[in-house]
């Protein structure tokens, strides 16, 4: 490999993960005057393992702060 050359994550090999995924989000969030808050987590429900001996599946915690104007 050439330092500097750039690589993938996503492919068909053995090492890299599936580009697709579908997945369920679940949240809340509380609003007071103009100043509001959220949290979320998402599931990924796809495989995105090549691998037929190990399961890959996203998760994600948001937290959302902010102001309306």
């Amino acid at each position: 490999k050439i330092k500097g050359e750039g690589c993938s994550s996503f492919g068909d090999k053995i090492d890299q993960f599936r580009r697709g995924d579908a997945g369920i989000k679940l949240g809340c969030g509380i609003a007071f005057d103009m100043f509001y808050a959220d949290v979320n987590y998402d599931w990924g429900l796809a495989n995105i393992s090549h691998s037929d001996y190990n399961d890959a599946h996203t998760s994600a915690i948001t937290l959302n702060f902010g102001v309306n104007f």
